[in-house]
């Protein structure tokens, strides 16, 4: 009985007919040989496909990271051949492919690829109109082969577009190592697919669901070992390594052909012969499942590509040098984009890499890229800027146009009264109100140098966000230069400078052409924190600002203060001050570096310990330095005592203070911030007694509020010394604060929390 049985499935084997082709592909399957003779044909181990994998990247590298110019280690042209009866009749019943369509199936292609990082990149050769009515209906593998005999362009992957395939949307001839495909599958995304399946077969991968009609052939659902008594593969074996699509990192398929399961989800619950529940990926690229659902090549099915086209296909390809060398030009995601129709998306603020790479002569020679954009109706500045910045030496852009767009998406009229800047490394292409309708579609075509082919970078830029202010963060009486960036041409800029009390001069108009300032500090007594604001009248019913926050000199005095606790010592500290300042202490000879420092002395006995705190504060603009000597009392009441100015110093006599002279309130606070001076009728307990005493009356000079890192988030000097100030923090970010207060000799610091 058993050699009854294993004879009956060796005449299966041997002698079966290849399984029904569903209404998508209708590439044959290989033959018993053909599929014997794979050289990982039964490696229940994965180790050719995996050495051969290794090996390969060891010899073509490993390319960088993947950017809109692909390293890939390979790329092939492309080739279509659209057939019609004549250029007036397409015939058929479905309309020819267009460029547009031609797009789509080649981004179709290239990103199933590189989405699965698949080190190939397609790129459009040509297309060519062919008056043949043979090529109309294609039906049958000789009349496939008379046509990929007649019309193939060497080197290149040939695909010919014809109105109908009995029985199939696609088709892979291997004999000519052409793709068949009908016009109906350019015309939409999902649809596209097909021609992706079909690139699959022309490298060699065969469907996921072969062999589902032969019993030694249909693949079980396990991955692991079972018990067979086929002549492929007989007893305790591997089953996926010797039958289906002979990858088991590929789930087994049922062939779900004429299923169209809802969504990409399949339900129909078949068994294999050993009773296990078939779960096939339908979003496999080489499954015929529903079209859009596919998105991914397992990691088998990318070796078995890589392997079929360095040992078939390239040696197939007769001298096309597919292969990436040193000189090669990259070939960027947006081609094939040579045609007005075909003109790719450009968005506000986005920067793209584009090439130029020659091509065949004729109507695809790449001899223009196109891009589009939209002017915006709103939410602009109205002043746009079209930047191409060269990538390779020499430059390959001769020209820049621009043109309206047509509802077809063709090119209408140019505009030619655009003001184009020719610079080092850049052109520069003004878009503004004046030439430009709001909400209308636009056309760019940047045209390739005839001598030159290769990189080149392309932005289109609001100017509102493109005005960046150079210049130092310091300004000093000898003065700083200033400069307003990427200023549009022809247009009126004016400049302020607050408060007007730190400058020489505080305002003006530049001269038209010029966007340099220079700003002076009004004399060597003068500091603080200042804005310096250009307006630009954009001539579009709007005004552009940019500001910058600058600081001015060094401080008008320098001073300190200092208290003491038994748990963290002596806190020293003094005003920020911008402009990149320093600050140094030397505390009895040890030297510390901050401007706010805690210092460490011995106070264990009931002695006085004497100290000398010198404090140096200097920028670009000045230095100052003020010393002071105190006394430490030690326990049982430390206390620290200012005993006035030692040897050596300068600037003003430091002040020290034991208790608050200002309140700050709400602590926590997520809005207003309310500083205020404690008043005679106000009590406050001192850091060092729990007794009340009364305050005299002082004033608020300067207020600066800064996070924990000493950046500035709020400064401010009063000139009528108010009693009572605020500070609007709702747009600062939750955290720990620091609030330096003081009356110009005093300063007062508090922890404030923003909630």
């Amino acid at each position: 009985m058993k050699k009854i049985l294993l004879l009956v499935l060796l005449v299966q084997y041997v002698a079966f007919t290849l399984p029904a082709q569903n209404n998508e592909c209708g590439t044959p399957d290989i033959s018993e040989n053909e599929y014997m003779a794979l050289p990982w044909y039964g490696d229940e181990d994965d180790t050719f496909l995996n050495n051969f994998y290794d090996s390969l990247e060891n010899a073509m590298g490993n390319p960088a990271a993947r950017g809109v110019v692909q390293d890939v280690w390979w790329r092939i042209p492309v080739q279509f051949w659209i057939y019609r009866v004549n250029a007036n009749t397409p015939g058929g019943t479905d309309p020819l492919p267009t460029e547009v369509d031609i797009q789509t199936l080649m981004d179709d292609a290239n990103e199933a690829f590189r989405n699965n990082g698949i080190k190939i990149q397609f790129y459009l050769d040509c297309y060519e109109y062919v008056n043949n009515v043979a090529g109309i209906t294609v039906n049958g593998f000789g009349q496939e082969s008379l046509l990929a005999n007649a019309y193939r362009r060497v080197g290149a992957i040939n695909v010919h577009v014809v109105d109908n395939i009995p029985g199939a949307a696609g088709k892979f001839n291997i004999l000519y190592n052409a793709i068949f495909i009908r016009r109906e599958i350019s015309f939409t995304q999902n649809d596209a697919q097909t021609f992706s399946h079909e690139l699959g077969h022309c490298f060699g991968l065969l469907h996921t669901h072969f062999g589902a009609g032969v019993p030694c052939l249909r693949e079980p659902v396990t991955r692991g070992r079972k018990v067979t008594l086929c002549p492929n593969g007989p007893g305790y074996t591997k089953r996926c390594n010797w039958t289906g699509d002979l990858l088991c990192d590929t789930p087994a398929d049922p062939e779900m052909n004429n299923i169209n399961a809802p969504g990409c989800t399949y339900t129909q619950g078949e068994t294999d012969h050993y009773g296990d529940t078939y779960v096939p990926d339908t979003r496999n690229y080489m499954a015929v499942g529903n079209r859009g659902c596919r998105n991914n090549f397992s990691s088998g099915q990318i070796k078995w590509m890589y392997w079929w086209l360095k040992n078939v296909q390239v040696p197939l390809s007769s001298g096309a040098n597919w292969y990436i060398v040193s000189n090669n030009t990259a070939f960027d995601i947006y081609e094939p984009d040579n045609w007005d129709i075909t003109a790719r998306a450009i968005a506000i603020g986005e920067v793209q890499e584009h090439s130029f790479f020659g091509a065949a002569p004729g109507n695809c020679d790449d001899t223009a890229d196109w891009l589009r954009f939209q002017y915006p109706a709103s939410g602009s500045s109205g002043l746009l800027r079209l930047e191409i910045r060269d990538v390779d030496t020499p430059n390959p852009v001769d020209e820049i146009n621009v043109y309206l767009q047509n509802v077809n998406g063709t090119a209408g009229a140019q505009l030619t009264n655009l003001t184009t800047t020719v610079l080092t490394g850049m052109r520069i292409v003004e878009l503004t109100c004046a030439t430009l309708t709001p909400g209308q579609q636009y056309l760019v075509e940047i045209t390739r140098d005839q001598n030159n082919i290769g990189k080149y970078e392309v932005a289109l830029i609001d100017i509102a966000a493109s005005l960046p202010i150079s210049g130092p963060s310091l300004v000093c009486t000898n003065g700083s230069t200033f400069m307003l960036n990427n200023v549009p041409v022809g247009v009126q800029v004016t400049w302020q400078a607050t408060p007007a009390n730190l400058f020489q001069t505080s305002s003006g108009t530049l001269p038209t052409g010029v966007n340099t300032l220079i700003l002076n500090a009004a004399n060597n007594n003068v500091s603080g924190q200042g804005t310096l604001t250009f307006t630009i009248n954009s001539n579009c019913g709007n005004q552009l600002q940019v500001e910058r926050t600058i600081w001015v000199g060094l401080t008008q005095y320098l001073y300190f203060s200092a208290s003491y606790s038994q748990s963290q010592g002596i806190l020293l500290s003094t005003p920020y001050v911008g402009g990149g300042a320093t600050a140094q202490w030397s505390v009895n000879g040890v030297q510390h570096a901050g401007f706010d420092i805690f210092v460490q002395p011995l106070c264990i006995d009931y002695t006085n310990i004497p100290l000398e705190i010198s404090l140096t504060v200097e920028n670009q603009c000045d230095l100052k330095t003020v010393c002071t000597q105190y006394i430490l009392k030690c326990p049982p009441s430390p206390l620290l005592t200012n005993m006035g100015s030692c040897g050596g110093g300068g600037g003003e006599e430091p002040e020290f203070h034991e208790e608050y002279q200002y309140s700050v309130s709400p602590n926590p606070t997520n809005q207003l911030l309310s500083i205020s001076v404690i008043t005679n009728s106000d009590s406050r307990k001192t850091s060092e007694s729990s007794t009340t005493e009364s305050k005299s009356v002082t004033t608020i000079q300067s207020i600066a509020l800064t996070d924990i890192n000493g950046f500035i988030k709020y400064s401010r000097q009063y000139s009528n010394g108010p009693t009572k100030a605020e500070i609007d923090v709702s747009d600062l970010r939750k955290g720990v604060y620091m609030l330096r207060v003081s009356n110009g000799k005093h300063i007062e610091i508090h922890r404030v929390i923003i909630d």
